[in-house]
């Protein structure tokens, strides 16, 4: 291994061997292990509570929505509020993914491939244990096709993974100006009323459902309303600017995962 110092970057060449290669999956290991530790706080049932929570969360809001007589449909709520999670938690992931860019180790530089191949990680297993138990009760008890129900968690960790992405690419941003942070928190509170999460845009009228046809979520959620046959205006939305939407977040992301390496060596004493 040899490691090539700049005045602008830290770069690691590595033989590619065997030996390296385990030692750069150990490390993943660590770092996807780290996470989950951290998200459980190290309770016996942490684990099941990540996959619990969704189902609960979705349980209230039914109940609410019961009680209030809206007559919503279980399985819109189910769908909504599971992915408007995901579409929450995979943002403030990005946004804080600058807060610990050595994954965690403290007297060995990681390399920023490692790093963000942890985070990749972390991100996939988090949205599958948000939605796995979803995608079976839809299929089970709703009569979601199997099918259908794979693409909901296809669309799910595509969701997740490109909003993790523009959140990594504002990060810096809110790093600098720290009051930014509290726009994105309140703006994600905000728009869990606001957007398609509890109930279908097919219940919008006016300048509700014309502001959510700039939604970027109200296009994986009615995507998903749609395979699970709930009232959906997915083909009625411009499906041109959903794919506008999908370039912009790739492209974001992408410039995101390349600022890593030269915002580490800025912001790190391990760059």
């Amino acid at each position: 291994m040899r490691m090539e110092i700049s005045s602008s970057s830290c770069k690691i060449h590595k033989s590619k061997n065997s030996y390296q290669k385990n030692i750069d999956l150990a490390k993943i290991s660590f770092i996807v292990k780290s996470k989950f530790r951290k998200t459980t706080k190290r309770r016996f049932l942490g684990y099941v509570w990540l996959v619990l929570d969704p189902f609960i969360i979705s349980m209230i809001y039914l109940f609410v929505f019961s009680v209030v007589k809206a007559n919503p449909s279980a399985s819109s709520i189910l769908l909504g509020v599971t992915l408007y999670r995901v579409f929450q938690a995979s943002i403030i992931g990005g946004t804080r993914c600058l807060n610990n860019l050595n994954g965690g180790f403290k007297a060995e530089r990681v390399s920023t491939k490692i790093v963000i191949l942890s985070e990749l990680a972390y991100r996939v297993i988090d949205v599958f244990l948000q939605t796995v138990l979803i995608f079976t009760i839809l299929v089970l008890a709703f009569g979601m096709g199997f099918f259908d129900g794979l693409i909901f968690l296809v669309i799910a960790q595509l969701m997740g993974l490109l909003f993790f992405g523009f959140g990594v690419s504002i990060s810096p941003l809110l790093q600098k100006i720290p009051d930014f942070q509290n726009v994105i928190s309140y703006g994600l509170r905000l728009g869990f009323y606001v957007s398609p999460a509890m109930y279908p845009m097919e219940r919008m009228e006016g300048f509700h459902y014309h502001f959510n046809q700039f939604n970027p979520f109200a296009y994986f959620a009615e995507l998903s309303r749609h395979l699970a046959g709930i009232d959906s205006v997915f083909f009625d939305l411009d499906l041109r600017l959903f794919i506008a939407f999908l370039s912009c977040l790739l492209i974001v992301t992408f410039i995101g995962f390349r600022r890593v390496d030269s915002l580490r060596w800025r912001m790190t004493t391990w760059s």
